[in-house]
């Protein structure tokens, strides 16, 4: 593996919300830490292209890959028609959920078996399959950590 990426979430509050917070817990922060693996160029656009390579390669179907990368289908058709790039944020998002794909192959050693993981609801993530994460950083974060806690062997 590569960088490690690092986001805080805060909440916001009005005044009003934040005087009653306040008085019933701390602020706290999420921090979500992803490893980057090395081999992608993080940080720059795909082309159109690339995108729908990845789109026909992965076994996650289109339709979850544009939910994931916040993208309608009517934006993907005028972007493939124009030939145009992916911003860098979506491109990035995709490219993170290309590493979970391959991190799932890598941990079951079966492409089969790491599709059924992918698709299957799991007690873990709050019994949502993986693939219905996908729509959020956090939720990427939180597949990578299942897929290391499997790896390890840690199944209580």
């Amino acid at each position: 593996m590569g960088k490690t990426a690092v986001a805080t979430k805060r909440t916001v509050a009005t005044k009003k919300t934040a005087k009653r917070a306040s008085k019933r817990a701390p602020k706290l922060d999420l921090v979500i830490r992803l490893s980057l693996s090395a081999n992608r160029k993080w940080g720059t656009t795909m082309s159109a292209t690339a995108v729908r390579n990845a789109m026909q390669t992965s076994f996650i179907s289109q339709t979850q890959i544009l939910k994931a990368i916040d993208l309608k289908p009517t934006e993907w058709s005028r972007l493939n028609e124009s030939r145009k790039d992916l911003d860098v944020l979506r491109s990035d998002r995709l490219k993170l959920v290309d590493q979970l794909v391959d991190r799932s192959i890598e941990v079951y050693g079966d492409k089969g078996k790491a599709e059924r993981w992918l698709k299957r609801a799991n007690p873990y993530l709050g019994n949502k399959a993986p693939v219905e994460l996908l729509g959020s950083i956090e939720g990427i974060a939180k597949a990578m950590a299942e897929l290391d806690r499997i790896e390890a062997g840690v199944f209580a």
